[in-house]
Parts: structure tokens; C-alpha cells; sequence
């Protein structure tokens, strides 16, 4: 599956990392940049995670709980991850997530888009 970031850092921790230090996909250049230990300590915690929720799936008497376990996630998400790893290796981790730049917003007078000065703001 391409574009699944935790498999490919599955992949990539499994494979030995080549000599030449070119990483070609972004979960080997993760382990460059942040180490091999970061990485797998964050796709461990992804695989626990994982692995609970199926077990919960499986069992017909907690299947009821898996919503509320999917909201536990997100509170993993927001509170514990943030107390283990640093901003930066957050960043890194979740690059895929990660905030995209902003469009300039459109103004009612331009609807192509295009920039203003200030001075052209002020005048109108």
C-alpha cells in the first residue's frame, strides 16, 4: 500500500538502511533524520494502538466500547504523544498531516485571486 506512512516505516525499520544514507521515501528519511529509536517507539505505539482496537473489534462483548476507544485515540493523540516526543519529531512523524501552507483568500472585488498592495487596500 503506497502512501500509508506507518507501513512504509514498518518496511523501512525492517530493511536494513543502505550505506549511502539516500533515503528514497519519506519513512527512511524519517529514521535519518530522527533516529532509528524515535521512529520505532512511535510505530510501536501506532502497532499497540492498532492491535487494541482489533482486539476490541474481535470481542463481541467490547465491541459496544470501540467508538469511545477511537476518541481514547485521540486523546493519545493530543496529550500523552506530545509529553514523549518533542515538537520537531512530531513534525517529522506526521508530515503527512502536517498543516499545508495557506492559499490567499479570495476577495469578492478579485475573484481570480490576485494579491493587493496595501496601497491598492487603502484606496478602495
Amino acid at each position: 500500500m503506497s502512501g500509508n506512512q506507518f507501513l512504509e516505516r514498518l518496511r523501512a525499520l525492517a530493511v536494513p538502511m543502505p550505506t549511502n544514507l539516500r533515503a528514497e521515501s519519506e519513512s527512511e528519511r524519517s529514521i535519518l533524520v530522527l533516529g532509528k529509536k524515535v521512529v520505532l517507539t512511535f510505530t510501536g505505539l501506532q502497532l499497540a494502538c492498532l492491535l487494541t482496537l482489533w482486539g476490541l473489534k474481535l470481542t463481541p462483548n467490547l465491541g459496544m466500547v470501540f467508538p469511545a476507544a477511537i476518541g481514547l485515540l485521540m486523546m493519545i493523540r493530543a496529550q500523552l504523544l506530545p509529553r514523549l516526543f518533542k515538537r520537531r519529531q512530531l513534525g517529522v512523524l506526521d508530515a503527512g498531516l502536517g498543516l499545508k501552507s495557506k492559499q490567499p483568500a479570495v476577495s469578492k472585488d478579485d475573484p481570480e485571486g490576485g494579491s493587493q498592495s496595501e496601497e491598492e487596500t487603502k484606496t478602495k
